[in-house]
Order: C-alpha cells, then structure tokens, then sequence
C-alpha cells in the first residue's frame, strides 16, 4: 500500500510579506539600510535604493584606478555631508586628487589614506578600520583577497554599520564572494565619432532580487564639465581641420610630391649635401676648432630652444606657432631662446678667445653674424622637417632608434657650417 503524499504549498500559496525573505521576481526591500548611489538609474536596481549600509559592496573592473571614484564619491559626499566620520582609503592604485574631491564635496580632512606593503597588510588594515567607530567608510583594494577573508570584513562592517567597498580584477568574477551586492564596471563604449563625456557601464553580478540582463550606462561626470570637455574637442576638432586645410593647400600650391617635382627634390638634396661637405673638407683645412664651434654652436642653439620653448612657448606671443604646417611644436619662444643662447655662447667665446683683440669687427657686427647663424640653424631644422612631411615619413631612417634618423642629427647643420666657412673665407680674406 502506498504511503500517503505530503501535502505541498507552492509558492504562490506563501504569505506575501515574510521577514526576512523575498521573492525571486522582485527587489529584496527589508531593514538594511541604504545610502543612495547618486545616480538615480542604478539606484532604481538596488534593493534599498542605495549602497547596502554595513554590508560588502564589491566592485570588479578590469584595470585598477579607472572608475572607482566615479562610482562612490556621490554616495561618499551625501554620506559625509550627514554623519561624522572619516573615509579610509586602503592599498589605494593611485593617490587620490584632493582638490577634484574637494570640489564634490569631499573634503581632504575626512580621508585617510593607507599604504600597504604586501596583500596582507592591506586586509589588516581594512578589518581594523572597519572596527573603529570613528570611520564613516572604507574603500579597499584588495585584489587577491579570499573569500574567507571577505567575509570577516562583511561581519566588521556589519557591526558598526559603515559603507565598505572592496575592489578586485574582472577575473574574480567567476569565484564565490559574500558580498551582498556585486557590481562589475568598465569604460563605456561609444559608437562613432559622438563628442560625449566619458561614461562606464555597470553590469549587477549579485543583488537580493532576480539578475539584471542588460548593463547600465551612467554618466562619467557633470552636466556641466560634460559641455566643457564637448565644446573643447569640438575647438580641437576645428584647429585640426583648420590646419589639415592649410596643409592640403600648400601642397596643392607646392606640389612638391609630385612626379615632375622629383628631379628637383633630388637636386635641392644633393646641393645641400655638398655643400655641406665641401664646409667640412675646407673645416679641415682651418682646423678642428672652427668645426666644434660650429658643432657647439648647433648645439647651444637647439638646447636653449628646447628648453625656452618648454618653459615659455605659447605664452609671449598669444600660441602664435613657428611654422605649424611644418613642425607644430616649435615655438617663435623657442626661436628667442635659442638666440640668447648662441648670443651667450659666442660672448664667452669670445671673451676668452685670443682672436678677440684681432679680428677687424665691432660687437654689432658679431651679434648680426650670431643671430644669423642661429635663424640658418632654425631654417634647417625646418627644411629637414619639410622634407620627411612630403615624403610621409616621421623618421629619416632607422640607423638612430629614437632619434629620427641621421639628417635629424645633422639637420641644423647643414645649413649653418656652409654659411660660417663662409664668413669666415670673407674675414680671412
């Protein structure tokens, strides 16, 4: 004889409201405690509305440092806003940037920043700060941590009722976790050529209500900055069209990449060249000093045009350019400060020099022959970048890795030591 079935209650024979548990279908709602997220698309997912209070919130992405400040510090500057308390910051990737916080309202005397030597460390310190009574939250990154460990920060924070987030690589996802909720962000892919803010999309591994499918995309910062950093790629959009227009004209003029211009490139190249050595075979008549002045010269001026277009260019003159079609970076400031260095060195040269009582030349003259020395330098430097930009090359050649090739080394040169043979040909005679 059969034994008697039990009676069964399925599940819509339940009381709705059971403390304590809640339906498959719907948003966990009990007595945790929540802080809102500050975005009201993500809050409208999250059981409570808000960030689980005294509860492990994880946050898995695929490179640390990205997205973590974007995605708490609207919760952190409400929460700080109400309650008193200190924000730790444990094992952090990078040091955080007070004055943006400061200015979400995250003051830099609520943060306490600290560093970790080993993942151990790191664990202690998050376990001990979520025990003091005076911390208000506690963001950890802790990508090697255990479950069993994650755990022992659930119950620390449960008991003084304190925001916790641990962030961890997209790699853990597959692994177990005790975190009440589970989020997994990364960068937010745009389509197009759309001029839009940077934004990340969250995607809900784990909450208390049924899985969410599709990822949310939330904005990466304020309205406001939004229309800022639009309006500026738009201003950079309109410089690069600007000078790409220019560009397509001077060569349209110039048609100096075309077939019948090629004898003539050939011929400019060989003239320069042989120029060039014929300076260096008659340096080697006059002698080995009047080719490192010449060298030095160089030298002096594309050092002190480095450094002066560095510290100043863009500045005097308005961001007016040298010769943006040719080389954008060089600077009209970068020009002024290889002058008062060729200046500078031809001063100490000649002052020490005992050519200085007998050369038939006042200093007006010697300043006149520095400072077209130096501008032949420049329109060196310049003519070689004119020809590696027709030629749709970055380096001249490979014989020097990172340095643009040999005419890149000698580019200045080939204009300058023809022309001081030259005056000095003139002086001598």
């Amino acid at each position: 004889m059969p034994a008697p079935r039990p009676h069964l209650r399925v599940a819509f024979d339940l009381p709705s409201a059971v403390p304590g548990v809640w339906h498959a279908d719907a948003l966990g709602a009990g007595s945790q405690p929540a802080q809102p997220t500050g975005y009201a698309l993500l809050d409208a997912q999250l059981p409570g509305g808000g960030w689980p209070v005294g509860a492990l919130s994880e946050v898995l992405q695929p490179m640390a440092g990205l997205h973590e400040w974007q995605l708490v510090l609207p919760a952190l500057a409400q929460a700080a806003a109400r309650r008193v308390g200190c924000v730790v910051v444990v094992a952090p990737p990078c040091e955080p940037f007070v004055p943006a916080l400061k200015a979400q309202g995250l003051l830099a005397e609520r943060l306490c920043v600290v560093r970790a030597d080993n993942a151990k460390a790191a664990l202690w310190a998050a376990e001990q700060a979520l025990r003091c009574r005076e911390v208000l939250a506690v963001m950890a990154w802790l990508p090697q941590a255990q479950s069993a460990a994650l755990r022992r920060l659930q119950l620390a924070a449960a008991q003084q009722q304190q925001l916790l987030w641990v962030f961890r690589p997209a790699s853990a996802a597959p692994q177990a976790s005790p975190a009440l909720l589970r989020l997994q962000v990364q960068g937010l892919a745009l389509p197009g050529d759309v001029v839009i803010s940077p934004g990340m999309q969250v995607q809900i591994l784990k909450r208390r209500g049924p899985p969410l499918v599709q990822g949310l995309d939330l904005p990466g910062c304020h309205p406001r900055l939004a229309q800022v950093l639009a309006a500026q790629a738009e201003r950079r959009r309109a410089a690069q069209w600007t000078a790409n227009a220019l560009v397509l004209r001077r060569n349209t003029t110039l048609d100096l990449g075309a077939p019948a211009a090629a004898p003539v490139r050939l011929v400019g190249g060989l003239l320069a060249l042989w120029l060039t050595w014929l300076a260096v075979a008659q340096a080697r008549v006059i002698g080995v000093n009047f080719l490192l002045s010449a060298l030095v010269l160089v030298w002096v001026a594309d050092i002190f045009a480095y450094f002066a277009g560095r510290a100043f260019g863009g500045k005097l003159t308005g961001g007016r350019k040298l010769a943006p079609a040719i080389s954008p970076g060089k600077t009209w400031e970068g020009v002024a400060g290889a002058v008062v260095g060729v200046l500078a060195y031809g001063g100490i040269v000649f002052s020490f020099s005992p050519l200085a009582g007998r050369l038939p030349l006042s200093i007006p003259v010697i300043v006149l022959m520095l400072v077209l020395l130096t501008a032949v330098s420049v329109m060196g430097d310049l003519f070689e970048s004119l020809l590696k930009r027709q030629a749709g090359i970055k380096d001249s050649s490979q014989l020097l890795p990172g340095h643009g090739g040999v005419l890149d080394r000698i580019d200045a040169l080939t204009s300058t030591l023809p022309l001081a043979a030259l005056i000095l040909y003139f002086l001598r005679s």
